[in-house]
């Protein structure tokens, strides 16, 4: 058996005054994830490739996941 890595991309929020949530939603590339973030109503600004700050304060991260499994 081969072992098979997939790698996506989640995006978490972070809004003020409560603890993280992650979204739903995996993307395949960095860009997906950021264009999903880019969206937001608040008009999150860029910090970094894995890091948006909204005006309201909310702070959006992406988060790197590999995901491993065996395939016959």
């Amino acid at each position: 058996m081969q072992e098979r890595v997939l790698r996506v991309y989640v995006v978490e929020v972070v809004r003020v005054g409560f603890s993280g949530r992650i979204s739903q939603e995996g993307y395949f590339s960095l860009e997906g994830a950021q264009q999903f973030i880019e969206k937001r109503s608040d008009s999150p600004e860029k910090i970094n490739n894995f890091k948006y700050q909204g005006r309201t304060g909310d702070v959006y991260y992406i988060h790197d996941v590999l995901i491993r499994g065996e395939r016959s």
